[in-house]
């Protein structure tokens, strides 16, 4: 990693870690945080995780147990334990796929996608609030830095796919 510059700008040692912990507040005022308000307003206890794997399903649409393991990076079985856990509590649902009778297509329920988007409003509220503290040219600045960061996650993500 590069030494600090004579200007007293920290090094990126310094800067990465920096980086790190911010988005870790970023994300905990974000989503952590609302993911609080999201299961009081459901009434029901779920962890983090299973808030993930619902964003997910929502995100995806309808789709199946291996899909989601993969995307989620764990095993079948397990997913399948949680997607059990989460039909039960009323928050997904399981049906037969009309394209192939052995699949089964999981989906949210109607009150968990409310649930979602209501969530996912919050987040926004917050994040225009949090755009609009560090003032137009700063959010320009974030917005344009992300952009990149994307970008490169997109290249990382293709060039992943091509060695497969």
């Amino acid at each position: 990693m590069s030494k600090a510059k004579s200007s007293g700008e920290p090094d990126t040692a310094e800067q990465v870690r920096f980086i790190l912990n911010t988005g870790k507040r970023i994300h905990e005022s974000l989503v952590l945080n609302q993911a609080k308000s999201f299961r009081s307003g459901l009434g029901k206890d779920i962890s983090v995780n299973q808030l993930h794997m619902l964003r997910l399903v929502r995100s995806l649409g309808g789709v199946g147990v291996k899909e989601l393991a993969d995307r989620l990076n764990v095993s079948a079985p397990s997913v399948s334990a949680m997607v059990d856990r989460l039909v039960d509590m009323g928050l997904l649902t399981r049906e037969q796929s009309s394209r192939d009778r052995r699949q089964v297509v999981i989906q949210l329920s109607s009150r968990a996608a409310r649930q979602i988007e209501r969530l996912e409003t919050n987040i926004q509220n917050r994040l225009a609030e949090l755009a609009q503290s560090i003032g137009a040219d700063n959010t320009q600045k974030w917005y344009q830095v992300m952009r990149e960061i994307a970008a490169v996650f997109d290249g990382d993500e293709r060039d992943g796919n091509e060695k497969q």
